[in-house]
Order: C-alpha cells, then structure tokens, then sequence
C-alpha cells in the first residue's frame, strides 16, 4: 500500500510544475513494473511442476519490462505514459485471470486491484497534467 504514495506525491509535484516529477514518476513506474514483472516470474517458476517449463508467464513477465523501459526510452512523456496505462492494465488483468497468480487469497487480489486501478488513474492524472 506504501508503494503507491511516491505516485502520489509525484503527481502533485507534477502539478506544481516540479520540472523533474514527471520524469521520477516514469523512473518509479517502470521499476515497480520490474519489480511486479519479477514476482510473476517467481509465481510461475515456483508453482509449476519441475519437468514443465512455465514459458506463458516467464514470456510475460519478461515481455511487460522490456515495453515498459522501451516506453521510458522512446523519449516522449505521453508515449512512456500510455505504455505504462497498458502495463499496469495487463498487470491488473493478469493478476485475476492466469494461473497461477489468479490462486492469491482473495484479501490480497483485492489490495492489488484497488492499488492498480489508483497506479493507472495516477498515469492518465500525468496525462492531463
């Protein structure tokens, strides 16, 4: 829950025209899709049987960062931006649908639903502003 309050307070700096908020915000975002994008690797690596390769989730996992660092390379805010929007979109679904992250107790699928749905308003907030 912590996690979610330098988007915050990135925000409201970029509001207040804080010249390098906006790039931190992008720096943050693409860590904790890292950092997200990391877990599901380790879900999917240690829920599947040994004599199986879980190829699905370690594709995705993998594939989510390298779009997200590919948004903050492109060189355009807005670019970096709705890349993060469809990240965090594809985390939030992911997390409800695949196997074997989709087995998280229900207190937690909750936390990380409300947690995604606040990280991707914060995203299209920096949009606006």
């Amino acid at each position: 829950m912590a996690g979610i309050l330098p988007f915050l307070a990135l925000t409201v700096a970029a509001y207040y025209n804080i010249s390098w908020a906006v790039h931190a915000f992008l720096v943050y975002s693409v860590s904790i899709t890292a950092f997200l994008a990391g877990s599901w690797w380790g879900i999917n690596l240690t829920s599947t049987p040994a004599q199986q390769t879980p190829l699905r989730g370690l594709l995705a996992s993998n594939a989510l960062v390298l779009m997200s660092v590919t948004g903050l390379l492109s060189g355009s805010t807005t670019v970096a931006l709705i890349t993060q929007v469809l990240i965090f979109s594809f985390l939030l679904v992911g997390e409800r649908l695949l196997p074997p992250l989709n087995r998280a107790p229900l207190y937690y699928q909750r936390l990380r639903f409300w947690i995604s749905v606040s990280v991707i308003g914060l995203h299209v907030v920096q949009l606006i502003i």
